[in-house]
């Protein structure tokens, strides 16, 4: 009886003993599983550290270039706004464009202006038949300087060819022939303007629309002595 009771004991222990050893090694098996993955997602975590960080390196240097950008936007800004009497211009110029006045006679009045102002200054005027196909008549050359600059107009179509009769909304061939120089060409709407240097003297020519059955342009030729520019 003893001997029953003392194996029934010494059972009792061993199954405690085994209950306890599986219960530990279940637990170090759960213990290291969590720890593999705690592992993992921390390698996974500094894989996205890395590459936030390379994100967030390129995202400072493009938001540097940007500001470089934007200063170097401003300072352009600065210097080419206009200030004073340059803006008191283009306030003028978009006032008067407003207005109707077409760009086509605000760019050759502008254009008429040469780099110095013309003290003391003679202006000749000459009307010419603009030449068509059924010009007839009339003076068809604007002669200045003694005739040491002859101009001519000859109007074109949409093709480049001669029309039946001169319309100023098309544009026409302009040419400025000079002695012992190149001639001047323009091929544009009137008004046309242009500058020619002939001698001691500046010419500043503006063509324009002159409104009459003739079909005929306006030359006129402001002669400045170079002498006298300023």
């Amino acid at each position: 009886m003893r001997i029953r009771r003392t194996v029934g004991v010494f059972l009792l222990v061993t199954a405690a003993v085994l209950f306890a050893w599986f219960a530990w090694d279940a637990g170090q098996y759960s213990l290291q599983a969590e720890r593999e993955a705690l592992a993992r997602r921390g390698a996974e975590l500094e894989v996205q550290l890395a590459e936030e960080t390379q994100k967030g390196t390129e995202l400072l240097a493009e938001l540097e270039a940007l500001r470089r950008s934007h200063e170097a936007l401003e300072g352009r800004l600065a210097r080419e706004t206009p200030r004073g009497l340059e803006a008191d211009l283009f306030a003028l110029v978009r006032e008067r464009l407003g207005e109707g006045v077409s760009p086509e006679r605000v760019a050759a009045v502008l254009g008429s202006l040469g780099g110095a102002e013309c003290v003391e200054g003679e202006t000749f005027v000459r009307r010419i038949v603009v030449r068509t196909q059924h010009s007839r008549g009339g003076q068809e050359a604007a002669v200045f300087a003694d005739g040491a600059i002859s101009v001519t107009m000859t109007a074109l179509d949409e093709s480049g060819i001669l029309p039946v009769r001169f319309d100023s909304g098309l544009p026409l061939r302009l040419v400025a022939t000079l002695s012992n120089s190149e001639p001047v060409v323009r091929e544009t709407v009137l008004p046309i303007s242009f500058v020619v240097e002939h001698g001691l003297y500046e010419y500043r020519f503006l063509a324009i629309e002159v409104a009459d059955e003739l079909g005929r342009a306006e030359v006129r030729a402001q002669r400045c002595l170079l002498g006298a520019l300023r």
